[in-house]
């Protein structure tokens, strides 16, 4: 039987690409490309593990929590300067969920609630956002280059969740253009 490890685990998405795949396939894979260059490269270089590709998002490990969400933000970063010399057509915008918890591996695949979570926060992050949960805020609350503020809530197996998005930077975060607490 598969022991059960902690990890930070991240998932991402990118948003509008079915409909994209359906309206010009040739350009979607080719905008993929261009996405798994900058997640495999900026996950590299933050020491994470990417476990699996899914499709047009990937899920990856790491062992610190800041390093999982500075790799998010520098990810965000990267495709907004992408995104910036491109084509309204060629752009790509992903979300990305980060949670700690636990997880089975099994087969060269992994299982388990903290993989669960992470893909239903990936689900509820904004759109070119990060959204990470409790246990992953309550982890870096004092890192001083990492800003948070409450998001949304979500449930998990009867279990209220509070989740909370990610700034890029302290401008960011301090404008709150969303009017978050």
């Amino acid at each position: 039987m598969s022991k059960k490890k902690y990890s930070t685990i991240i998932y991402t998405d990118v948003v509008g690409y079915s409909r994209l795949t359906g309206e010009n396939q040739e350009l979607a894979l080719e905008l993929l490309s261009e996405h798994d260059k900058i997640l495999y490269q900026t996950t590299k270089h933050y020491n994470g593990r990417i476990i699996k590709q899914t499709g047009d998002g990937i899920c990856a490990m790491f062992n610190e929590p800041n390093q999982a969400i500075k790799c998010s933000i520098d990810i965000q970063k990267d495709l907004n300067k992408r995104n910036t010399l491109n084509t309204k057509e060629r752009q790509v915008k992903i979300r990305i969920g980060i949670h700690y918890d636990t997880y089975v591996e099994k087969k060269g695949d992994i299982y388990g609630d903290g993989i669960a979570i992470a893909k239903q926060i990936e689900s509820l992050s904004p759109h070119g956002g990060i959204a990470i949960s409790e246990s992953v805020n309550s982890l870096i609350i004092s890192e001083n280059d990492i800003y948070t503020r409450e998001f949304v809530k979500m449930s998990y197996n009867n279990k209220d969740i509070q989740l909370y998005e990610v700034y890029s930077d302290l401008l960011q975060w301090f404008y709150n253009e969303k009017n978050q607490k």
